[in-house]
């Protein structure tokens, strides 16, 4: 079984929940663990977590900027070229991500992870994505192409397979 290169991942949708099955579970007498997130693999093994409903937040958003400039939600993002939307939309996006960068560190703790999967509907937001990246500059930052990497990433450790 080969050792995997610490990494976390940021799973995206209407909740946003940065894993990290990396994290270092230490107990003493001051570990209050009592408002903490942790998810369990399947060896019993926890898996720190934080989650924020920034996908909620995101489509207000839009709904927001569409009203403001008179359009159907469903062509903001196909009205790339207007420099009123693209500063609304690096705004939304600067925002959400002032949000998530906090709770990814959360996630980390004090292990020495340095690369992010995100997979689901940000992964494709490519605003989100750069200033992600401009917000952890000294991390990897790695968009899925398969939305629905978590379901499988699960799927194949329960089947055994590792890739």
């Amino acid at each position: 079984n080969k050792s995997l290169e610490p990494f976390m991942l940021l799973s995206t949708g209407t909740w946003c929940v940065a894993m990290n099955p990396f994290w270092n579970l230490n107990f003493n007498s001051n570990t209050n663990l009592k408002n903490e997130l942790f998810y369990m693999t399947i060896e019993g093994k926890p898996v720190k977590a934080t989650r924020l409903m920034l996908g909620k937040e995101f489509d207000e958003g839009i709904s927001e900027i569409a009203n403001e400039m008179g359009q159907p939600k469903f062509k903001i993002q196909s009205l790339k070229g207007n420099e009123s939307l693209n500063l609304k939309l690096e705004t939304l996006n600067s925002k959400l991500v002032k949000k998530q960068v906090p709770a990814i560190l959360e996630a980390k703790g004090n292990s020495k992870i340095k690369k992010l999967y995100v997979e689901g509907g940000f992964s494709k937001n490519e605003l989100f994505l750069t200033l992600l990246r401009e917000s952890l500059s000294d991390w990897e930052v790695i968009p899925s192409n398969n939305s629905q990497g978590t379901a499988l990433g699960a799927a194949m450790v329960i089947n055994g397979r590792e890739n």
